[in-house]
């Protein structure tokens, strides 16, 4: 509740002043105070009550709620060395429930350190970190001490990343610490954690302040790559894609949502929480290695992406449709010879085999005839069965060959 009454007075202080004057209005007695002294503040008002509170950056130190009597207001705050030096923010917040209106005012003062309350040195020994990511638990702890003698029973405050106070818990021997959770929707910007102590000794009251900045980071986030588990893909596949995405502490993550990249289109997944889904189609374009992008963001701002490669190739299918037309043709070709070219062939080397067969008989005879009238080589009965012989087969060939 403090911090949502510092956050609206914060918010709404800019507003009002473009609004114009308004019946709020708070003035303090002093520009400077100095530790230990009275912060004595007044004001005029015209709502039953006014919520007084003091800020050193977003740091709170006191919340205060005070009446408003004859439309006016007073209030004093006693300093001690435990509050922060540095510049501060008085500010008076008045809620109006019939109205439904609100109204603020603002003053500053600067609170400054007297010698006492710088007298014990206090060194942090954590956060050793110089960024912090939000989400993190974390240690601050610091070492009290004077002239190097460690300082125990002391009360020992500090301020976390939202300016909410921290009461650090004794460790002993000079330490104090306390655990600290930073919250996940903590600012993305420096913090400054100031330390201050404080302790009475016999009435003599000392004490000390010590700052150490740190840097608030995201949260990281951790995806795990269910599927797919392959690398290697055939068009016409689809790609199930699951993840798991979590915060680096395992918690589960808060208003996330997750984005796919492929062929530098982006996608929405599917899913709540922690889990979540998409499906690729991959086609002919998509042959080769491939890339593929997961980006999961949550409601606060922190985000994580990873990348990973697919091999995608053509499966046995693509291959005989995309072969199909030089199939055919080459089918159509082989028909072709098959039934043209290779009978013209077979036709011409027929005729060609039945010429040099006609002229062979032809030569056959010449020469038979010639052993026979001229040489008597052969009986009349042998030679007139072997002139038959080649005259019939020369007649079957001249036949075949269509001459006469």
């Amino acid at each position: 509740m403090r911090r949502q009454a510092s956050s609206f007075i914060i918010s709404f202080f800019f507003v009002l002043l473009l609004l114009g004057a308004s019946a709020l209005s708070i003035e303090s007695e002093q520009e400077e105070y100095f530790k230990g002294e009275e912060i004595v503040i007044t004001g005029s008002c015209d709502s039953e009550t006014v919520l007084i509170a003091f800020l050193n950056a977003t740091r709170d130190v006191v919340e205060e709620t005070v009446d408003c009597e004859e439309n006016a207001f007073s209030y004093s705050y006693q300093t001690s060395f435990l509050d922060p030096a540095g510049p501060w923010w008085l500010n008076a917040l008045a809620i109006k429930p019939i109205k439904y209106s609100m109204e603020d005012a603002q003053t500053r003062i600067r609170v400054k350190p007297v010698r006492d309350s710088e007298y014990y040195l206090i060194r942090f020994l954590s956060p050793s970190e110089r960024t912090i990511a939000r989400y993190t638990d974390t240690d601050i702890s610091v070492r009290v001490t004077d002239a190097e003698e460690n300082v125990d029973g002391a009360k020992v405050v500090a301020w976390d990343a939202q300016g909410e106070k921290l009461e650090l818990t004794a460790l002993g021997a000079g330490k104090y610490g306390a655990q600290y959770s930073i919250p996940i929707d903590t600012s993305l910007e420096e913090w400054g954690i100031i330390v201050t102590a404080e302790k009475d000794i016999n009435g003599v009251v000392r004490g000390g302040e010590a700052r150490v900045d740190v840097s608030i980071g995201n949260t990281p986030i951790e995806i795990e790559i269910v599927k797919p588990d392959t690398k290697n893909f055939e068009i016409g596949n689809t790609v199930a894609l699951e993840i798991k995405a979590s915060y680096f502490n395992g918690k589960p993550l808060q208003g996330a949502i997750a984005k796919v990249s492929f062929r530098k289109k982006e996608s929405d997944m599917q899913g709540a929480g922690s889990t979540f889904t998409h499906n690729i189609e991959l086609d002919k374009d998509d042959i080769g290695a491939k890339k593929i992008v997961v980006l999961v963001m949550d409601r606060f701002g922190n985000s994580k992406s990873t990348e990973f490669d697919i091999i995608i190739g053509e499966s046995l299918f693509s291959k005989v449709i995309e072969a199909a037309p030089f199939a055919i043709i080459t089918l159509v070709i082989l028909a072709a010879v098959f039934f043209l070219v290779l009978p013209q062939r077979k036709k011409s080397t027929k005729i060609s085999g039945l010429g040099k067969r006609k002229k062979s008989l032809e030569k056959d005879i010449e020469k038979l005839q010639e052993e026979y009238f001229e040489e008597g080589k052969w009986g009349v009965e042998a030679y007139n069965k072997r002139i038959g012989e080649l005259e019939a087969e020369l007649s079957e060939v001249k036949k075949q060959l269509k001459i006469r």
